[in-house]
């Protein structure tokens, strides 16, 4: 039958005596849109047995939706309205208990969502408001408390009691446009030098160090005489002999630089700041020492030289006060890292502040892949593992008790997370604890 242009099809009819009652059948399905499109779509198992079974409205799931195992038993239980999931969503595992309940409003997840395993022990518990979780999500193992994150408008504020997002990502954008247009008040600075001290900015407000750090002149002066004491010696050394050439007050003025400094060979003085970062290779790996200087809370100004390919900045400064408190300082930090500013790699670093936390040789740090729902899988395997104590005395290095450790491999897609946990290290009182954070990449626009 064609009522204005449209094609219905009824599946079945209740017999009819009158020819009036008829007709009124017929315009009451002509103008109910579930009795005249709705239809129930099935798909079977070799056995006959129903797989799959939803109803639909104008092709788009409507109303009851189930699946089944190939036992028969109930496999998922959901509704959906206009084509989205809406009301309760219940997946079973074969044996008949409840996997996942969760509860959907216009196809996002809104209210309670729990996991649990075939043994009918809790996995996951989180709330959901509009897609985004709210409040606590607990992690188990064999039934109970392993993990538990905070949540806030769908971004994670702590793992454990530990903060673990130094800023929203919403502010991760803002904070580095700021660090890259800030003014350089040392206006004879080389432009060079203010693209250096930008990208060291930079890395250290991702880190939540104080991004602040100013050019001085007296240091960029002795930078400047290290890089051509380097040049003339014609390698890296940061205590290099006085070459042919170099008069004594020129030689003193560099040699004090090459002692002070973080070297580097490269064309552009910013780069390197990158390779300070870096500091992976199998030379530098063990003593992360460039990373250290350059993520130095106590840091305040710094200096940049360079001639032709020998680089030098400033590191040992430690004139800052206050001293910003801290419980960690780690690269990659906890929260959002851009991956312009880190590569599989990159070793990864955690120092933990000596006056809260005690560590040693036997101090342990592993790093977890976490899904979606930020359940740790298996541990990554670590190439490299160190640890480095206490500076020699009358050496600033920048931050003590260092944890370098460095994985076999690793996933850089945006929006991965990893999670840190750091062992075998206790408080003041001797007692033995854990610290826990989480990174995740992301990608800029």
């Amino acid at each position: 039958m064609d009522l204005f242009g449209q094609r219905y099809r009824f599946v079945s009819a209740a017999p009819v005596v009158a020819r009036g009652t008829l007709a009124m059948v017929i315009l009451a399905a002509a103008f109910s849109p579930l009795a005249v499109f709705g239809e129930t779509v099935e798909e079977k198992y070799e056995n006959g047995r129903i797989k799959i079974r939803f109803e639909t409205t104008r092709d788009k799931k409507n109303g009851s939706y189930e699946e089944f195992f190939e036992s028969g038993q109930p496999r998922v239980v959901a509704s959906y309205k206009q084509g989205e999931l809406d009301g309760e969503y219940v997946r079973y595992h074969e044996n008949g208990k409840i996997a996942t309940r969760a509860n959907y409003r216009k196809g996002k997840k809104h209210g309670a969502y729990v996991e649990r395993s075939e043994e009918g022990q809790p996995l996951l518990t989180v709330s959901y408001s509009a897609g985004k979780r709210k409040g606590k999500q607990t992690i188990y193992r064999d039934g109970k408390r392993h993990w538990e994150y905070a949540w806030k408008k769908g971004e994670l504020l702590k793992i454990n009691d530990t903060k673990t997002q130094l800023h929203t990502l919403k502010d991760v954008k803002k904070g580095l446009a700021k660090v890259y247009k800030a003014k350089v008040k040392l206006r004879s600075a080389p432009e060079e030098h203010v693209a250096a001290l930008r990208r060291l900015n930079a890395y250290r407000f991702l880190c939540g160090l104080p991004a602040d750090i100013t050019l001085e002149a007296r240091q960029s002066y002795h930078c400047q005489a290290a890089a051509e004491l380097l040049k003339l010696h014609g390698q890296l050394d940061h205590t290099p002999p006085k070459p042919a050439g170099m008069g004594e007050k020129r030689y003193q003025e560099g040699f004090l630089g090459t002692t002070r400094s973080n070297l580097a060979l490269g064309t552009d003085l910013a780069v390197s700041i990158d390779h300070y970062f870096y500091d992976s290779d199998n030379f530098n790996i063990g003593n992360i020492g460039h990373r250290r200087w350059c993520m130095n809370p106590e840091m305040r100004t710094t200096g940049f030289g360079r001639h032709e390919n020998f680089c030098v900045m400033w590191s040992m400064d430690n004139r800052r006060r206050p001293v910003p408190d801290h419980l960690f300082i780690a690269y990659p930090p906890q929260g959002y890292l851009p991956l312009e500013y880190f590569s599989t790699h990159h070793a990864w670093s955690v120092s933990l502040n000596k006056k809260y936390i005690q560590s040693n040789e036997t101090s342990k740090a592993t790093i977890y892949p976490l899904d979606e729902n930020l359940v740790p899988g298996e541990p990554l395997e670590l190439a490299h593992h160190s640890y480095v104590g206490e500076a020699a005395p009358n050496v600033d290095m920048g931050p003590e008790n260092v944890l370098v450790f460095k994985p076999e491999s690793l996933d850089l897609s945006p929006g991965n997370r990893y999670a840190v946990e750091v062992t075998g290290i206790t408080d003041n009182n001797d007692k033995e604890i854990k610290l826990h954070y989480v990174v995740e990449f992301i990608e800029l626009d």
